[in-house]
Parts: C-alpha cells; structure tokens; sequence
C-alpha cells in the first residue's frame, strides 16, 4: 500500500510531500546547488514547479509517486543508497 513501507512505516510522516517550488526554496536557502536536481533520477522527467515531490535526508529530491512505488521494495535512496532509519 503507497503511504507505508513494509506495512509499517508510514513515508508521509516521514518525508511529507512538497511541490518542487518549495524543495527549490530550500537549495536556495542552503545557497546549495551542488546537490540541486532538476529532474527526478527514477522515471528521469524534468520537475515541474507543481510537481508532487519528496525531498529525502540526503537532500535528493523524487517525484512523490515514484519514490513511494521505490519505498514498497526498499527504504533507501535510489540515487545514493543511503539507508534511511525506520520510524
């Protein structure tokens, strides 16, 4: 089920949703573009700033359904393999 990883976890509380503006507006703030992504590197589309988004620990940003469909098999950055702490 999308919202819950493992049957256990649940993503939002963990990762809530942002659209791109907001995860942008957090670079921008960091004044950190080395890391800054203007595309999602699962389905590789270009981010809208309306796009539905999580912005992970690791400070990779996916598009929300595609890192939740990678979330049921795994709870780890797709990008880096960064092993995320279960809530």
């Amino acid at each position: 089920r999308v919202g819950l990883i493992a049957g256990k976890y649940k993503v939002d509380q963990v990762y809530p949703e942002r659209s791109f503006l907001d995860i942008k507006k957090v670079f921008l703030r960091l004044k950190s573009r080395k890391h800054f992504q203007k595309s999602c590197m699962i389905c590789f589309d270009l981010f809208k700033d309306d796009d539905k988004c999580r912005l992970l620990s690791c400070f990779h940003a996916f598009h929300k359904k595609c890192v939740d469909n990678w979330f049921i098999e795994q709870f780890k950055c797709p990008l880096c393999n960064k092993e995320f702490r279960k809530s």
